[in-house]
């Protein structure tokens, strides 16, 4: 009996074997193994939706990433995001938003093959690793699911609930460093499909690749009171989708852009155009001619009102893979911010501050505004330039206005950094 437990037995019974012992011992240890699955699930399984936990969800990523890497197989992540589930909360009470965390798990259980990973990550998101498939297939898998999400109907009490919900899709490529980096790639398109209008599958490819930088400290003395339109580049040139592909390229390489906001007929935001776009589709002549709204495909468009803080758009640049911004008036396009556009404002307004600081003059305005009469003196002599050009050129207006404008808003952001930094020290 002693050798039998040492070797691992959880009990022993010796003969002659008594049936009524037998049967109690056989109830006992049926209990045991009960206790040990529930603690099992406990353990791995989230206790509301009943799906994976994140914990158990990263050591099973982890095997299926081990996999894919030595076979060369796809993997793909999804993060989804129920959309607005606060108001459920707020309007239905918390046992409301209890039933639609729990219906949701189950109605991504049936979306789910056997094969693929799915896991409650954290509040109302979930994760589902989708093994065996790309991105492309990823991003079908997650499109179905969105509209099985949207034509749900949850019961609770005598009505039934509906949500939508925003998906983020990433693949493993061969510069993904490791699971959590593909999850982190997902969450990235999760915060474009958010910050474009929500209830949206947005793929990571579709964002214009690139390093970025990492998330920006706590505070940001410079940008404390600072709007998007503050520092925003001024939308020079926006197209109409029914301009052609040749116009706008001529355009983009006169202005030396590399993208340029898309506007339909009553000047709303549709899209961007990039160089990217032209470059794929300037293939044949036949297609010069072609509108431009035919082969536009960044229509996701991240885009903030005029009046939003400047602080909250560096703090979505710097956690997704975004390229740039639009910001809007309405719906109209009026500039773009990119990480360039708040580099170049940052540095100027730090020069600015230096200036300041090496100023032995007591009277930091009068300093402040000799910085903006510097400034504006360059912008004074090339608009005089300007309008001599235009007095004896035969070129197109169109253009040479644009190209002109487009040099001159550097200076204008070097006044505006100007203006900025005088109503700072006054407020002060």
């Amino acid at each position: 009996m002693v050798e039998g437990l040492d070797a691992g037995a959880d009990d022993f019974i010796s003969k002659p074997i008594n049936p009524a012992v037998l049967l109690a011992r056989l109830k006992a240890g049926s209990r045991s193994i009960a206790v040990n699955r529930r603690l099992r699930d406990i353990a791995r399984l989230d206790p509301l939706a009943g799906s994976m936990n994140r914990r158990s969800f990263h050591e099973r990523f982890s095997m299926e990433w081990d996999r894919a890497s030595r076979y060369g197989r796809a993997l793909s992540c999804a993060m989804i995001d129920l959309d607005f589930f606060k108001r459920i909360n707020d309007t239905h009470g918390h046992a409301a938003g209890d039933a639609v965390l729990q219906g949701i798990a189950r109605l991504l259980e049936t979306c789910c093959r056997a094969s693929d990973v799915l896991a409650r990550y954290g509040g109302e998101e979930y994760c589902v690793l989708v093994t065996e498939t790309d991105e492309p297939g990823a991003t079908a898998w997650a499109e179905r699911t969105r509209l099985a999400i949207t034509e749900a109907r949850i019961p609770f009490a005598e009505q039934t609930l509906s949500v939508t919900a925003s998906f983020g899709v990433a693949a493993r490529l061969s510069d993904v460093a490791n699971p959590e980096a593909l999850v982190a790639l997902a969450d990235q398109a999760l915060s474009v499909a958010k910050e474009t209008g929500r209830n949206r599958v947005v793929a990571f490819s579709a964002l214009d690749d690139g390093p970025h930088p990492s998330n920006p400290s706590a505070t940001h003395a410079p940008l404390g009171n600072v709007l998007a339109r503050d520092v925003m580049a001024p939308a020079v040139y926006c197209p109409s989708h029914r301009d052609s592909i040749r116009c706008v390229a001529d355009l983009l390489l006169q202005l030396r852009l590399n993208a340029a906001p898309v506007a339909n007929d009553d000047g709303h935001l549709l899209g961007v155009i990039t160089e990217n776009d032209l470059l794929a589709v300037i293939t044949s002549a036949s297609r010069l001619n072609a509108p431009v709204g035919q082969f536009m495909r960044t229509t996701n468009v991240v885009q903030y009102d005029e009046r939003t803080p400047a602080m909250e758009i560096l703090r979505f640049l710097s956690r997704a893979s975004v390229p740039r911004i639009v910001v809007v008036k309405g719906s109209h396009p009026t500039g773009v911010i990119s990480r360039a556009t708040l580099l170049r404002w940052l540095r100027n307004w730090l020069e600015t501050q230096q200036s300041g600081e090496e100023s032995v003059s007591e009277t930091p305005t009068s300093s402040r505004r000799l910085g903006m009469m510097q400034a504006a003196n360059p912008a004074i002599e090339r608009l005089q330039a300007f309008c001599g050009n235009l007095a004896v050129s035969d070129t197109e207006f169109a253009p040479c206005a644009i190209a002109e404008a487009t040099r001159l808003e550097g200076l204008a952001h070097d006044i505006l950094t100007q203006c900025q930094g005088l109503d700072w020290v006054v407020a002060g």
